[in-house]
């Protein structure tokens, strides 16, 4: 194998055992989403995915169907759209949701890009959030805060996965390997007007 130079990867992915990773826990974020949509009463919740060939994208749909699984919901019968994190991906999932006869009452969405473009089609279509569906997404990017409605959203703690990768490689470049290849900081929700109790 050739030698690497000092490397480490933050907030992506690394298949190289030989690269230290700082990222956030995507199973953790993704609990987190599920678990207040189940809070808000919902039972038919729906996701559109990351890539599937991409880990966190993997993390964001097991942790989807675990939170299921432990409130005893069929995570395999649940509704899933793949996506690449894109608005495109949002708004053709909007399409394929507005076109089932039993929709779910609730989205999470992998990435707060495909929640704009998911919500942005649903009110193209006279679909109200939260009132008609509750969406989540996943990043709080700068503007989640300020679309219409604000967006509920796991928050990655983008500063201090910089800082945890900077320590990282600092100690590599001291000639210190780390303890362990993957640094893991755990994700927030961050609760604003895009999700609402379920309709009974």
């Amino acid at each position: 194998n050739p030698k690497l130079p000092p490397m480490v990867t933050a907030g992506e992915w690394s298949d190289d055992p030989r690269v230290p990773i700082a990222v956030i826990n995507n199973l953790l974020g993704a609990n987190l989403a599920v678990a207040h949509l189940l809070q808000l009463g919902h039972r038919r919740i729906g996701h559109v995915s990351g890539l599937f060939s991409h880990k966190p994208g993997q993390d964001r749909l097991d942790g989807f169907r675990a939170t299921l699984q432990a409130a005893e919901i069929d995570p395999f019968n649940a509704w899933v759209f793949e996506g690449d994190y894109t608005l495109e991906t949002g708004q053709a999932a909007a399409e394929a949701w507005l076109k089932l006869s039993e929709r779910p009452t609730a989205v999470f969405c992998a990435s707060d890009r495909t929640a704009f473009g998911f919500v942005s089609a649903l009110h193209e279509a006279g679909i109200r959030v939260p009132e008609d569906v509750s969406v989540v997404g996943f990043d709080d990017i700068d503007i989640a805060g300020h679309f219409v409605p604000s967006l509920t959203t796991v928050h990655q703690p983008r500063r201090a996965i910089g800082a945890l990768a900077a320590r990282h490689l600092l100690s590599l470049l001291d000639g210190k390997q780390p303890d362990e290849r993957d640094f893991q900081l755990d994700p927030w929700l961050v609760v604003r007007k895009s999700t609402a109790p379920v309709e009974s």
